[in-house]
């Protein structure tokens, strides 16, 4: 070979060098502008479990990660003190993509500092697996804006199938549905500060009992704390004891605005709400409607019971006592209170109550049905035992009782109770048995 084409050889040989190197450094440019760009507007893509892990713990501020694909965990999934993360789907439709805890671990933990936003995925387990869908802890954040926890399972003595709250929880939207434990709370077990202004409970299920130790209770939510209602829907959920849509064991739950209580069943007591001794229950609007439960279709209330700003507990049944309220505690209703359309097996088809009950202020009870009391049935005294004896009296300082129905005492029945009418309306009533329409009074 000649000189010439020697050199002709070296010279091509760099030329293939140099255009590989240009390629690779084109493209290496390219892909570190393509990265910026993810990361330069808010949002970090990952589609598994280490990418995800990474991410959360390599933030340094607040980010938005987005999984294109379902991620399985292999453990829970830890939202550190002082992050700030809010995890979505990468979908251009409607889809939700999956993040599906391990068997026998709560799929997400938000610790003390963290601050958590579930918006767009699903937090949830496989079938047949065991698992809360998160847990929050005292000083952690959730918020829910959109997508489900949902299909988790606490299979044991636990609480809260969907969500533990210690810390504080926000929903807006989204929903918690399909939850079941053995415990109490197949929604939501609360024990932090937990306000829900929309999104939906829905479909949860508490299987086990042991009324001794209050186990059974809370079907849609189990509150131990501050709890506040003021939009969305609690619906559909079911308890083996007692407070199929909520159970309020402590603190104060309040409902207000266009918040929904419906469809829920205990097979005990409350069929919506369920308050306990040392609860509250405050409704100043909203309604509590079509829920059914041996006692109290609508509301069982053993503490505090306020109803008053256009608040309506209508159409629920009891198979046995109290259609809209069984009240064995302090029950006030005023300021446009309505109590209507609700139906008891036996008695009380409005209101049944073993303790104190004051209506006024243009509250009314109207077109309740059941054997006696269409409207109110005061019981006059119910010993416990260990002597504790609940005596019902019902004050009567204004509002309507009207159109009402039962085989005795349309209006009122008052079986050995007091009955102080000082003001108020009681009229059209209809019993079938003899002419109390109005007020029925009966000795034992």
């Amino acid at each position: 070979m000649g000189v010439e084409s020697k050199f002709k050889v070296r010279n091509s040989r760099k030329t293939v060098l140099l255009v590989v190197l240009l390629t690779v450094i084109l493209i290496s440019s390219l892909l570190a502008v393509y990265v910026f760009m993810m990361k330069a507007d808010g949002v970090i893509y990952v589609g598994s479990e280490e990418a995800l892990v990474d991410a959360i713990n390599n933030i340094v501020k607040p980010i938005v990660i987005a999984i294109h694909e379902d991620v399985h965990l292999t453990k829970t999934l830890v939202i550190p003190a002082d992050k700030e993360i809010t995890l979505t789907s990468n979908s251009y439709d409607d889809n939700f993509f999956k993040l599906i805890g391990a068997d026998g671990y709560d799929t997400i933990t938000v610790k003390d500092g963290g601050v958590l936003t579930v918006d767009g995925i699903i937090v949830t387990h496989a079938l047949e697996t065991t698992g809360r869908g998160v847990e929050v802890n005292f000083g952690g954040t959730l918020i829910l804006s959109d997508g489900a926890i949902s299909g988790n399972a606490v299979a044991s003595y636990g609480f809260g199938g969907g969500v533990l709250n210690d810390g504080t929880f926000s929903m807006s939207g989204g929903e918690i549905s399909g939850n079941t434990i053995g415990g109490n709370g197949g929604g939501v077990g609360n024990r932090g500060v937990f306000v829900m202004s929309g999104g939906v409970i829905s479909g949860n299920n508490v299987t086990m009992v042991e009324i001794s130790a209050i186990v059974g209770v809370g079907g849609g939510v189990f509150t131990e704390n501050d709890f506040t209602l003021s939009g969305g829907v609690i619906d559909n959920n079911h308890a083996v004891w007692e407070g199929g849509g909520v159970y309020v064991d402590f603190g104060l739950f309040s409902m207000s605005d266009d918040a929904v209580i419906a469809n829920n069943r205990a097979t005990g007591k409350g069929g919506g709400v369920c308050s306990n001794y040392e609860g509250a229950f405050k409704m100043f609007g909203g309604v509590i409607c079509n829920n059914t439960a041996n006692w109290g279709g609508g509301v069982n209330n053993r503490g505090v019971l306020e109803m008053s700003g256009n608040s309506k507990i209508v159409s629920n049944t009891a198979m046995g006592y109290g259609g809209g309220v069984y009240n064995d505690g302090n029950f006030k209703m005023y300021d446009y209170g309505i109590i209507d359309s609700n139906t008891a097996g036996s008695s009380g088809g409005g209101v049944y109550t073993v303790d104190y009950f004051e209506m006024s202020d243009y509250s009314i009870i109207a077109n309740n049905t059941a054997g006696n009391g269409g409207g109110v049935y005061i019981d006059g005294g119910i010993y416990y035992g260990y002597g504790v004896y609940s005596q019902g009296t019902f004050k009567m300082l204004g509002g309507t009782i009207s159109n009402n129905t039962a085989t005795y005492g349309g209006g009122v029945y008052n079986r050995d109770g007091t009955f102080n009418r000082m003001d108020g309306v009681i009229s059209n009533n209809k019993t079938t048995a003899d002419d109390s329409d109005d007020v029925y009074n009966s000795k034992r």
